[in-house]
């Protein structure tokens, strides 16, 4: 679902902020596109952004339950749900802990998946 893909991408542009300056490398990232078009202060854009993720993650749990209440016993849909949020869990995950990000420490890991074993 779209909401879980941009939660994922937000999180990217914000973490990999600092290495895509460094490199030149920043043609898609939305946080500085923020600060550029808008003439917003970097830390201003990453809060933006940080802002517009979690208001795409509270989306797409409304999404997901309303297509739990739609379809209760569907168990394809279920498996797919589980597996777009281990993915988007993964991504953030990934974009915290790589060494090749080096960017935001102070970056709060939202966890859209929840299991059992949580």
């Amino acid at each position: 679902m779209e909401a879980a893909n941009d939660a994922a991408c937000w999180t990217n542009d914000n973490i990999g902020i600092k290495k895509e300056i460094d490199l030149g490398e920043h043609p898609g990232n939305l946080t500085l596109r923020k600060a550029v078009n808008d003439g917003m202060a970097i830390n201003d854009a990453i809060q933006y952004v940080n802002k517009i993720e979690r208001q795409r993650i509270t989306d797409y749990v409304n999404y997901k339950q309303e297509l739990l209440n739609t379809y209760p016993d569907d168990e394809h849909l279920r498996g797919y749900l589980r597996c777009l949020e281990i993915f988007t869990d993964g991504c953030h995950y990934l974009y915290l802990n790589a060494h090749r990000y080096g960017g935001l420490k102070n970056h709060t890991f939202v966890k859209v998946y929840q299991n059992e074993l949580d």
